[in-house]
């Protein structure tokens, strides 16, 4: 007769809570940026916040509850411990909100409440035990006829990264942080550096994934990267060889912080010809899988956190960089243009940031920082202060201006990091060192060089070319603004949106096409900057600006285009800085 085998269940955090509930509250860091372009920003937000506040401190004290009624001491012990120290942060940080709700005048105090919400922040990367709860496994033995024998055996297992509950509360000490270094510093870029430059790096560092990173073979470093090695999907075939030449396979994800393995879908491939052909899957079968289940684990809700930290470290506040839907205003923060004059010489300007997007701005500049760029059929960004010139004879060169800032003629380069550039019908830049470029079939390739920040040249600087679209010959402009998202210009003026979601690995992901605009044929150029902002020069030489405020998702919301800049019609070539993510040492 054959024992049943024994039955074991788990108790996680995450099966303690009430399903999502802290996890969706944690994913509104974005929105919180909209509140810095109402008439009450603070106000707003903290009224936002202290919901979040509310939601966590409701869910903490069910988490007390239920984990007091497990047996195992140890375990409660231990995860009671965590839940202590978190709602001692918790209580820290309603009391912060309190006093930023208060706009005090006296500024030691200000500067003692942003020190106060930045330790908290800090509290939760230095004392990384908070992220790691204890999980109980109970194994039931049976009988031959399948009842349970004798009393369970519980364990405790060793503790182990989760992201609820330690990632709400950090999420709201990063933001209740942001709030008070903006009250501390009234959004003063030099004050901000030279208080929290070093600190704001660090948590922008926390809250990416490192250039190159492997999940499957390295240790985490960072927060996203230890969701990133417990999550992990891959395709299992239904059945040894190909059926009508056929193979069906099941995409399996185990998420190790839940302990649990779920299948996500099924996916049949068509198999080469021939008899007896194995089901063997692709490499990267499953791995958008498991990107989108790692960005609702945590991972999207750190990215969103480093954008909103690097927009406080670039310019000193959110109120710079507002993108949001609150009427026809929105803020403008600082831009950069780069002309290349027939003479080959190579023009600065930089514009302030402003709260009216209808108002032009006056330019700095123009600064002369270069000479001999009529050399280059074209300039594309690479991102930050590296750009990349393309020579007649298909040489790929590579620049940093380390004057980008104050516009001053002063360069790293130039490095030769490629070749053979000069095939393509285009070549289309999209930050992060990333680059499209279409063929004459109307293929779409993508590259991306990992080097782009020290003008790396070797093969091994590059991640191999790889096959993303079709069908791409028949656009009349292509243009990104980066984070993936490409715009194409139809040559009868439509305008249509896509994101690459597979933008940073080269995978063949891809949202879209959405119509979003008309009457886009007649300009001479068309660039992208970041944000969703997107410059169009005109045949007299005016340079309207646009902001999509839709660029994430594909919307349809635009503000109403203004004139950013005159005169610039004879210049050979306009370009404009692209985003880069912040290099993590």
């Amino acid at each position: 007769m054959t024992i049943p085998a024994p039955v074991k269940t788990m108790q996680t955090v995450y099966s303690m809570l009430p399903n999502g509930t802290v996890l969706a509250g944690a994913l509104s860091a974005l929105d919180f940026l909209g509140y810095y372009g109402s008439p009450d920003p603070v106000g707003e937000a903290i009224a936002a916040l202290q919901k979040e506040m509310d939601a966590i401190k409701k869910d903490v004290e069910l988490l007390k509850q239920r984990i007091n009624q497990v047996v195992i001491q140890q375990a409660t012990d231990e995860n009671q411990g965590r839940l202590k120290r978190l709602d001692d942060i918790r209580i820290a940080l309603e009391k912060s909100i309190h006093d930023i709700n208060n706009k005090p005048a006296d500024m030691d105090f200000r500067d003692s409440i942003a020190f106060g919400a930045g330790q908290l922040a800090d509290k939760l990367l230095d004392e990384m035990d908070l992220w790691n709860w204890t999980d109980i496994e109970t194994v039931w033995t049976l009988d031959e006829n399948g009842q349970p024998a004798g009393e369970p055996a519980s364990n405790a297992l060793p503790a182990d990264f989760k992201f609820q509950l330690a990632g709400p509360v950090y999420t709201m000490a990063i933001l209740t942080w942001i709030m008070a270094i903006d009250l501390d510093t009234a959004g003063n870029v030099a004050v901000v550096e030279r208080k929290y430059g070093a600190q704001l790096r660090r948590h922008i560092a926390q809250n990416r994934v490192r250039d190159g990173f492997d999940d499957l073979s390295q240790a985490p470093a960072t927060l996203p990267e230890n969701v990133m090695t417990r999550v992990v999907c891959r395709p299992v075939a239904q059945h040894n060889y190909a059926l009508g030449g056929e193979c069906l396979f099941s995409i399996q994800c185990e998420n190790r912080m839940e302990r649990r393995t779920f299948p996500v879908r099924d996916v049949t491939l068509t198999m080469p010809p021939g008899s007896q052909v194995s089901c063997l899957a692709p490499d990267n079968l499953g791995l958008q899988d498991e990107r989108d289940i790692e960005s609702q684990q945590g991972v999207g809700n750190f990215g969103q956190l480093a954008e909103l930290l690097e927009k406080v470290s670039l310019t000193g506040s959110l109120r710079q960089q507002f993108i949001g839907t609150f009427g026809p205003i929105s803020a403008q923060g600082i831009m950069f243009l780069y002309a290349i004059g027939q003479d080959g010489n190579l023009s600065w300007y930089r514009q302030g940031a402003s709260a009216d997007s209808t108002a032009l701005v006056a330019w700095e500049g123009p600064k002369n920082v270069g000479h001999g760029w009529q050399g280059f059929t074209r300039v594309y960004p690479a991102g930050g202060a590296m750009f990349y010139g393309l020579k007649e004879n298909g040489d790929l060169l590579w620049y940093r201006h380390d004057g980008f800032n104050e516009g001053s003629m002063a360069w790293t380069g130039p490095v030769t990091v490629g070749n053979g550039w000069n095939h393509f019908k285009s070549i289309i830049a999209a930050g992060d060192g990333v680059l499209y470029a279409v063929q004459d079939d109307g293929v779409l390739l993508w590259y991306r060089h990992l080097a782009y920040r020290n003008g790396g040249g070797t093969a091994a600087d590059w991640i191999q070319k790889k096959k993303v679209g079709t069908g791409w010959e028949n656009c009349k402009d292509i243009f990104s603004v980066g984070k993936g998202i490409l715009y194409a210009v139809a040559n009868d003026g439509t305008l249509s949106w896509y994101r690459h979601k597979g933008n940073m690995d080269g995978s063949f992901a891809w949202d879209g096409p959405n119509k979003v605009g008309n009457g886009w044929q007649n300009f001479r150029e068309i660039f992208g900057h970041e944000n969703g902002f997107i410059f169009a020069v005109q045949a007299n030489g005016d340079v309207l600006r646009y902001q999509h405020l839709d660029w994430q998702t594909g919307g349809n919301r635009w503000t109403e285009p203004v004139v950013a800049a005159k005169g610039f019609g004879g210049y050979r070539q306009l370009f404009s800085p692209m985003p880069a993510t912040p290099q993590i040492n």
